[in-house]
């Protein structure tokens, strides 16, 4: 019988040892009534020869009891009628911890999405930002230039496949009134490297990036809010900057590209069209590093193995550059190509922002569980004579400890639980605040990883805030807590010595988050003030 059933089954169990227990007297009974002794007699000497019956029957049962699952569930019964008591110091232990945990958890989601979750790409780690720089004219770290690019692409060895994007803004026309939007230059290599297809329709193919090829894919916000979603819009014209471009895909709901974050091309696209490099641009040594590029690492190669090659092909980018281009910069020409994980690109605007703000939060939180402590030892004073006669009873001070521990388990897990409830709105409220120009998603999901972490910091809360109270009030013996006057004494000074270090903890992780927004206050006011240089009122874009 497997350890669940004799959990659930406890009650048929025990009532079938009893019955045979009943069972076997009886047979022994009637066999010395057919023996000849009276009946009264045969049932006194049955139960002499049996032995004690309650001691056997909880023999029995001791050998199905689960003895940690019970005193567990004991433990949280009386926990539970013990914070019914208290309705006051419930409530007001649940809304504080709710508060910490919601704001912990809300900052958290946004951690989660921007520097825990992996990009929304195929084997996301493989793909590498790639840079040029001159460090001598002040620019360590830009786009590529059109003709830097095609020589890169045309003597590395380190990736599968190397993609390009380029945000410009375009007025798109044609249907409804004009619109002003941002379209991104692709090359045909991008989405198939990044493992994306079209919700409808297709890709770019390789031909497409040559001029004259007037494609464009739409994105599902544009495709929604100024095509209605119109399911036949594949093959249909459009006109960007006047010109008639032909639709020949629809990304998918929750695409979006390029990522917000660098600091170059890092607004998501309402389009995209094909790179296809004009004549003009193609000649363009030494300028023009306006375009982005990520490259997919191949499988035997490293992060340092391609940034070891990409430093020799900078020195046969600047070799093929024509004399004249080389002279006018008068050796200052000394152009750098190096890469980083494409995640660090994306995150590295608002790691800093993000990590801060958790930081923040988790002081937060630290604040909340000093002062559930303090009031847990106030409370406790108020369970001396409790806590005494139990230890009477034979109750270790380990048992005690657990028992309180579970109560303060029992108000972290109902602040938790509110505590995401308000995570939810906190999340929304954040990022409906934050600045566009702040480079965090859009959509921030209260997924399985979240969810764990609130219940990882609900326990962490619990032990933070019920320990050190749990063992204060195990402590006091059963002399002192009995006796008025021993109560009054040293139990007393204990108590205001445990709840004065909590207090002083407590203010002292106040002050730290103050000055902290004082500083963020004076930086902001000092940033507000600062004069552009021009006279921005009335101009408009």
């Amino acid at each position: 019988m497997n350890w669940a059933k004799r959990l659930f089954t406890r009650r048929e169990l025990h009532s079938e040892l009893s019955e045979e227990i009943r069972a076997h007297i009886e047979e022994k009974v009637e066999e010395l009534v057919a023996e000849g002794m009276p009946r009264e007699e045969a049932e006194h000497a049955a139960r002499r020869e049996f032995g004690n019956v309650s001691l056997t029957e909880e023999d029995g049962r001791e050998v199905w009891r689960w003895n940690w699952i019970e005193d567990a569930l004991q433990d949280v019964r009386f926990g539970l009628r013990q914070l019914r008591k208290s309705p006051g110091f419930t409530a007001t232990a649940i809304l504080t911890l709710a508060l910490g945990i919601g704001a912990n958890t809300a900052i958290f989601s946004v951690v989660n999405a921007v520097l825990l979750r992996p990009l929304p790409f195929k084997q996301a780690s493989r793909l590498v930002a790639l840079h040029e720089g001159i460090p001598k004219l002040g620019y360590p770290k830009m786009g590529f230039s059109p003709p830097d690019l095609e020589v890169f692409e045309r003597e590395q060895k380190s990736f599968s496949a190397i993609g390009a994007y380029q945000n410009n803004p375009i007025e798109l026309s044609g249907q409804a009134e004009p619109d002003r939007v941002t379209a991104a230059r692709i090359s045909a290599s991008l989405f198939p490297m990044l493992g994306v297809e079209p919700m409808l329709g297709r890709n770019f193919t390789p031909q497409e990036d040559e001029r004259g090829h007037n494609v464009a894919i739409l994105s599902y916000e544009l495709w929604q809010r100024r095509y209605g979603g119109d399911p036949e819009i594949v093959g249909k014209a459009i006109e960007i900057n006047r010109t008639p471009y032909t639709v020949i895909g629809v990304m998918g709901q929750r695409f979006e590209f390029p990522l917000r974050g660098p600091e170059d091309n890092g607004t998501p696209a309402d389009l995209w069209v094909p790179m296809a490099f004009t004549p003009a641009e193609m000649q363009d040594w030494g300028g023009g590093y306006f375009t982005s590029v990520v490259g997919r690492l191949r499988p035997d190669v490293t992060l340092d193995q391609a940034s070891g090659e990409a430093e020799t092909l900078a020195h046969a980018i600047v070799a093929s550059y024509p004399p004249a281009i080389t002279g006018s910069f008068r050796g200052a020409l000394e152009l750098e190509v190096h890469g980083e994980p494409f995640q660090e690109e994306i995150v590295a605007g608002v790691r800093t922002l993000v990590l801060v703000l958790m930081a923040s939060v988790a002081f937060v939180l630290l604040i909340a569980c000093a002062n559930i402590a303090t009031l847990l030892v106030s409370r406790a004073a108020t369970r001396q004579r409790e806590i005494s006669v139990r230890t009477a009873l034979g109750a270790s001070r380990m048992r005690l400890v657990r028992q309180l521990l579970t109560e303060s388990l029992l108000l972290a897990t109902a602040g938790g639980g509110l505590g995401i409830l308000l995570a939810g709105w906190g999340r929304n409220l954040l990022l409906a605040l934050v600045p566009a120009s702040i480079p965090l998603p859009r959509g921030v999901a209260l997924d399985g990883n979240v969810l764990g972490y609130a219940a990882c910091v609900s326990i962490l809360a619990a032990i933070l805030f019920g320990l050190l109270p749990a063992l204060q009030a195990s402590g006091v013996t059963v002399q002192d807590s009995l006796r008025e006057s021993g109560r009054g004494a040293s139990a007393g000074r204990s108590r205001h010595r445990v709840q004065g270090i909590l207090v002083t903890v407590e203010f002292a992780l106040a002050l730290v988050l103050l000055i902290g927004a004082g500083l963020l206050v004076r930086s902001l006011t000092k940033i507000v003030e600062t004069n552009p240089g021009i006279r921005a009122e009335g101009v408009l874009t």
